[in-house]
């Protein structure tokens, strides 16, 4: 059934007029036809994939990835998803490992495998060379009868019922399956072993990742002289002259021991100008904030940006155990360092 389906897209596609609906026809039935290739891996799961992966969690040492041609560069990718997600692994080109590469791999490590006919010459080589030295083997192939799987200790089958060109001959729909079972295998791992936010922050220390996790409010905020601090007792004319030099759109109001007391922000100012009774020698303790949203100093960032939009403001005050003041922080100070909630 799912044959005919991809059949009646590249039908549509070969007959189709030329022009930009033709190409908009292509790229759909590309598309739907790795959709049904991944369909078709969530209908295959069985006690086989299973036992894989509990193989793979009891590895000792590596995951070590092979394949070649289209297959490796999956094999990299599915490599680097393993070690970034806290399974050790790393990819072995299968001809460099049939000319003494394949030293090292151990009888602690396990071999994955990858060939979609489960018949590539230098796949099949290594791992018959490491099945010497006692390594496991998994074979991940779309052939489960093949020689790499007669070989191989647990077989995954990665195989789909047609590749999504109109010769049924590119690898796209197997490369595309092979893929995504590869990302399903290393997060189904990543939740087994309880990975926490802070090792995967460990394991990517830079990029998107790395900010997200590891940038605290102590990296971000603005401290000493650039924060707008009053006493309470001051007056909302020199309160708004200190928030003015600040440009932070808020002034802080703490205690002679700089414990926080409240805030009064431009939004406060534009309520209360709209007050009969306004004048701007009020102190600002009479009409500021009390119990003001904060953050602790060792607070993510992250963390701090998601109570900001949470509760639709843009500056937060940095407190210490003793919820005294150590700086303040701005929405565009998070969002500037690549942040985002």
């Amino acid at each position: 059934m799912e044959t005919c389906k991809i059949s009646n897209v590249k039908r549509s596609v070969a007959a189709g007029s030329r022009g930009s609906q033709e190409i908009r026809q292509m790229v759909s039935g590309v598309l739907t036809a790795e959709k049904i290739a991944i369909e078709e891996l969530v209908n295959s799961i069985d006690d086989s994939l299973v036992e894989a992966i509990e193989l793979l969690l009891e590895c000792k040492r590596h995951i070590v990835v092979t394949g070649l041609g289209k297959s490796g560069l999956v094999g990299r990718k599915i490599a680097a998803s393993f070690s970034s997600t806290g399974s050790p692994a790393y990819f072995l080109h299968a001809s460099e490992a049939l000319h003494g590469d394949v030293g090292s791999v151990g009888r602690q490590d396990i071999l994955l495998a990858i060939s979609n006919s489960g018949e590539t010459a230098e796949v099949v080589s290594v791992a018959a060379a490491v099945r010497n030295v006692g390594c496991k083997i998994l074979a991940m192939t779309g052939r489960p009868t093949s020689t790499l799987a007669k070989i191989a200790t647990k077989t995954i089958n990665v195989g789909v019922s047609q590749e999504a060109d109109l010769f049924d001959l590119v690898p796209s729909s197997s490369t595309t399956a092979t893929m995504a079972m590869g990302d399903a295998i290393a997060l189904a791992l990543c939740q087994l072993r309880q990975t926490s936010k802070l090792h995967l922050a460990q394991l990517h220390p830079a990029g998107m990742i790395g900010r997200r996790l590891l940038t605290r409010v102590s990296d971000v905020m603005l401290t000493k002289a650039d924060v707008p601090i009053v006493e309470e007792t001051e007056t909302i004319a020199n309160s708004l002259l200190e928030m003015t030099q600040s440009r932070m759109g808020a002034v802080l109001i703490c205690d002679t021991e700089k414990k926080l007391l409240g805030i009064f922000t431009d939004g406060d100012l534009r309520r209360l100008i709209q007050e009969p009774s306004f004048s701007l020698q009020d102190r600002i303790g009479s009409v500021m904030s009390r119990s003001p949203k904060f953050v602790f100093l060792r607070e993510l960032a992250q963390s701090a940006l998601h109570v900001m939009e949470i509760n639709k403001i843009s500056v937060l005050p940095v407190v210490d155990e003793d919820l005294s003041v150590t700086g303040i922080i701005h929405m565009h100070q998070v969002l500037s360092f690549g942040i985002t909630s």
